[in-house]
Formats: C-alpha cells, structure tokens, sequence
C-alpha cells in the first residue's frame, strides 16, 4: 500500500507546538547539523516543516512522496522533490539510495505517514537501511490510539472514524507507545528521544456534552485518574520519536496473549537485619504452612555486612523447598516504603502480602487467604490478627523474648472501609492485595510517607477492587515495649503528619470508590448522627408528661375526692393505679393526664373548688 494522497487532504501548517515543531526541536535538541547533507523527508506531503528545518538546521531538504498535489507545492517553493512509492521493503530501499545519489543524509523524517501503510514495518526496515549507510537518524511520528479519549468514548460503545485526526478513515494501522516501540525494534530502530505532542482535549473528544468529556463532572474526574494509572500516554496525540539505526531484535510487533503460570502468594519482608531471632522465628513460621504455594521476598534495607551474613545464613539453613523460594533483594536508597515498591515490583505471585520481620503467622495463614481467592478473586483478601506485647529480656546469659500480655483481639473480624477511615485495623499480614494493583494499574506505596504507607495503600485500593474478609485469626501482631520500633523510631509529629497526609491524599482523589453498602450505611450514620439530641428531647417530654400526672396525683383536689374513689372500687370499678406510672410510655402517660383530668373524681374537685372560691 504507498502513502495516501496528503496532498489532497491535509496541508497543516508549521507551528513550534504542532508535530512539525516538536519534530524540528528533536533534530535541534541532537544537533543534526551539517551543511550540504541532505534531510529526506519521506511522505512529506506539502512539507511544511521544509522552511524552518533549512533555515534551523542549514541542511539540503528532499521531498518524497506518491502525491503530486504536495511535490508540485514544494518545487514551486524551490526544494527538491521526488515520487516516491512506499510499497515492499527492497523497492522503497532502492528508490532511496537512488534519490540519495551518493549524497550525505544527516537525518530522515516520516511524519504521520506510516499509519496509512499496510505494512509500515517494510518502510521502517528500508529507512533503517539507508540511515544505517549514512548514520543518520530518522525521526517518527505517528498518531496515538490511546490517547483517553478514545478510551472515555469507547466505553460507552463509542468508536468512529473520522475524516482527519488519531482515527483518519485512511488509517490502516493503530498504534500506541509499545506497539510502535515494538515495531522499530523489530525494524532495527532504537529510540534514542521523545518529544511527544500532548493534547488535554483531542478530536476525539465527542459529542462535546458527553458527560466524560466535561470537565467539572464526576464521572470524567474518575475516568482521567484511572486512565492515568495505565501509562502517560493518556493526553499524548502523536508519538514523536528520534530513532537510531542498530541490530534487529526478535521481538515481534505484535503480542501473543499468553496468561502466564504464577503461584498463588507473594510474601514481601523488610528487614534491616538487627532482628535476627524475629526473622528465623518467622521463616520457621512459612516452613510450616499447610499450603505451599508461595515465594518470599525478603527486602534488606541498607543492610551492611554483618547484618546481611546474618540473613542469608537464616535463608541457607532453611529446608531446600523453602530455599529455593527465597530471595534477597537489597535496597540500599529511599525509606520503609521504597522496600515495598521494590518488593511488589519482584513478586510474581498472583496476590501479595507484607510480612514484617518480627510477626507470627499460624499454619493456616496462606491457606485461608487461598480460600478467600476462591469464592472473591480480584478482591483484596483479608484475615484478622491478634495483638501480643513483648519484651527482650536476658535469661541465662543470653537475650530472648517474653510475652508482656496475653492475645488481645483489638480487629474486627469483617473489614469496614468507613472504620478504616480513621484508623488502621488491618495489619500489614492480614492483606493479600492482588497483582494487578501494582503491576497493571500502576498504583503504588506513596514514598513520602515514612508510616502508614500500608494504610494509605489500603484505602487508595479498596474501593476499586473490594475486600474480602475471614473471621479467622492467622497471625500475631508484636506491640514492642523497651525496644526500637516504628513507634519509637518516628516522632508523633510525624506520624500525625503522615495522618494529615493520608487524609487530604483521600479527599483529593477521584479513585477513592466506596464499596457496595455505602448508601446503607450512610443512612445509619446520618439517623444515629441526632440520636443524643432526640434522647434528650424524648427524655424532656417523658419528664413533662409524668410531672403532670403527679401533679393531679398530688393536688388537694385528689385527695379530697378519695371518698368518691373508694364508693367507685366498691362498685367494681378500678381506678388508676399512681405506682404504674413510672412504667409508662410518654403518649400513655399523655393519655392517663387525660382520663384523670376527665375522671369524676377531678369534674366533682373541680366543682367543689367552685363553691369554696369566695365570691
């Protein structure tokens, strides 16, 4: 397929934030400067970047392309020109070189061409050819099919072409960052710069009043974000790349899907290696698990030399399955959270959860999450733990622990993400968090936190995927007392900082999802928000309606007319009893005011108070 007719449907002027721009300041920015060599400009079109390239760059401009609309243009403004069919690999190769003639090339440019050829890996290995002859570079462009607004209209079955723009009707090819990485690769090209053109609002963005598309909406808020934990070639137009001829590579321009075999459970570790006892107490904890499926990460931290023979001796007396499950991985910049970017970064399990070097698990602990993954996959998974403080203490000459308290329970057993809102109850063990968090949707530890870095991750993920809960207690959380910590370790100021953080991080992000439930239990927040005023106010009118009861019971009128009363038990008749009324609901305490205020025995005191009243 040779390039389309540009002439005849586009002529875009240079401009320094349009393609032409961007392509003029890579050649600029790597110095292709040498006078009388030739810049070939393959698919030039009218070749609008012929002015400023000659007169930035003081080389020899040749334009090549199959319209003669473009060619014509060109020679009348003095340049040289050439038809140029971009059909096979050999044809395109031998038209070059005879267009070139012997000449120098400094650089080579195909500007939002390839994407109209069927096969435009052929073009990209024939200019790979000719710049390798000459060392040139060549220069790339093309459009990007995942700029987010084709995802945003996509997603709601949206998918046109257009006359122009990143769907050209003419366009054969779709590319994004990796596939045109993968396609010059397999060409011979390497990428050497990016200038890519960024574009907020690109033509894809229709019908304007889509409600993904206005700005101050909600939904295009949620959407942006998860589109910028993909990549950053979420508001790249066009792919703009300066390339270097060099060895072929096997990789093909395509992807094979293949779902990669992995084992169930990654275990990440930070050590320092002071913990030594801990580290074994805890290895010897995963060497007694009831299911197997696992690796183990252990994450050294600036570990010096002592520290990290100490470690690898408790990896090498390990039982040999349990060996060759473990790695060590040093880390020797960056804080606590670094240790876990790198540590998810390595896992290969399907799921994976932090181990402190000082923590208990139970034998059940990676079956249960297995269990979870069964019946909530994709969710996060997560056990309960117990809480123990304990002390290093010397006995016989030498340092060992000693419980300071028994188990405590202080975690609920089924995760709530608006408990979770004000304070952790999940601790590190009991997560399981799935590979694809941090592997596909690129969401990793905040490294400006140096505590509550796992918390932070846990409310900034919840809501996306969901937590799964199991009641069972798998593990024991160590309290330390007498001993070093991330509790002693960083000033309250600091952890009220890294609070303060978490929070403003939380109500700034347009990924925090509330889980299914939420309305329901907004409901219950917002009725029991009153509760301590409406207690107080029903309280008020109990008191109101039992004090005029006792008013009545206690009036000279009610006892004068006791008689009447007496007559009336004698008859059959029962009159209401004083000592009930404390018993009594507020609308029957109302009630009972009533029937005595309407009884005969108040309308005859009322009577008898006339005839008394002195006239």
């Amino acid at each position: 397929m040779s390039t389309l007719q540009k002439g005849a449907a586009y002529d875009n002027g240079f401009a320094p934030d349009n393609v032409y721009g961007h392509a003029l300041e890579l050649l600029q920015r790597h110095r292709v400067r040498a006078e009388g060599a030739l810049h070939v400009d393959v698919g030039c079109g009218f070749g609008r970047i012929a002015e400023p390239l000659v007169a930035a760059l003081g080389l020899t401009y040749v334009g090549c392309d199959l319209d003669a609309v473009g060619l014509n243009s060109l020679a009348g403004r003095g340049f040289e020109t050439h038809r140029l069919e971009l059909a096979d690999e050999e044809s395109i190769y031998q038209a070059l070189r005879a267009i070139v003639a012997g000449r120098p090339v400094a650089s080579i440019t195909i500007i939002d061409t390839l994407e109209h050829l069927d096969d435009p890996a052929a073009t990209m290995r024939a200019l790979r050819r000719i710049a390798a002859e000459h060392c040139a570079f060549v220069l790339i462009s093309v459009p990007n099919t995942t700029h987010r607004d084709l995802g945003f209209r996509l997603l709601f079955g949206q998918w046109d072409y257009t006359e122009t723009g990143i769907l050209d009707h003419t366009h054969r090819v779709l590319f994004s960052d990796t596939v045109l990485r993968q396609m010059l690769a397999h060409s011979g090209l390497h990428v050497v710069a990016a200038n890519d053109v960024e574009m907020t609002i690109s033509d894809q963005a229709f019908p304007a009043d889509h409600p993904a598309f206005q700005a101050g909406t909600n939904l295009h808020a949620l959407l942006g974000a998860l589109r910028n934990q993909g990549d950053a070639f979420g508001r790249t137009n066009q792919l703009v790349r300066l390339c270097t001829p060099g060895p072929v590579e096997a990789v093909q321009p395509y992807v094979e899907r293949v779902d990669e075999p992995r084992l169930f459970l990654s275990i990440v570790m930070r050590t320092q290696g002071k913990r030594s006892d801990t580290l074994a107490e805890v290895m010897t904890c995963l060497a007694g698990q009831s299911v197997a499926d696992f690796e183990v990460l252990i994450v050294g931290h600036k570990l010096d030399v002592p520290h990290q023979i100490a470690v690898e001796r408790i990896i090498e007396d390990l039982p040999v399955w349990l060996r060759d499950k473990t790695r060590l991985v040093r880390v020797d910049l960056g804080n606590r959270t670094r240790l876990l970017n790198v540590g998810f970064a390595a896992a290969r399990g399907r799921y994976i959860v932090i181990l402190d070097d000082d923590d208990t698990v139970f034998g059940h602990w990676v079956e249960t999450f297995a269990a979870l993954s069964t019946t909530a996959p994709g969710q996060i998974l997560r056990t309960v733990s117990a809480v123990q403080t304990i002390r290093r203490v010397e006995y016989n000459y030498a340092v060992s622990l000693r419980a300071e308290s028994g188990l405590e329970t202080p975690y609920p057993s089924q995760f709530d993400w608006f408990e979770h809102l004000r304070v952790n109850y999940s601790p590190g063990m009991t997560l399981a968090f799935p590979r694809g968090l941090f592997h596909h949707l690129n969401l990793s530890f905040d490294e400006s936190l140096t505590t509550t870095e796992d918390w932070d991750y846990l409310l900034q993920t919840a809501g996306l995927v969901g937590v799964a809960s199991a009641p069972d207690i798998t593990a024991i959380y160590r309290r330390w007392v007498g001993a070093e910590s991330s509790a002693t370790v960083h000033s309250v100021e600091e952890w009220e900082h890294n609070f303060t953080s978490v929070q403003a991080k939380i109500d700034n992000s347009a990924l925090i999802l509330w889980p299914v439930g939420t309305t329901r239990r907004l409901r219950i927040m917002l009725d029991n928000i009153g509760v301590p005023e409406r207690r107080v106010a029903e309280f008020e009118a109990r008191m109101e309606a039992l004090r005029q009861v006792n008013n009545i019971y206690l009036s000279s009128t009610w006892r004068l007319t006791a008689p009447v009363r007496l007559i009336g038990r004698l008859l059959g008749r029962q009159p209401p009893n004083p000592a009930v009324a404390w018993s009594l609901s507020t609308q029957e305490l109302h009630d009972l005011a009533s029937a005595l205020r309407s009884s005969t025995s108040w309308r005859l005191g009322a009577a008898m108070r006339r005839i008394a009243r002195p006239r």
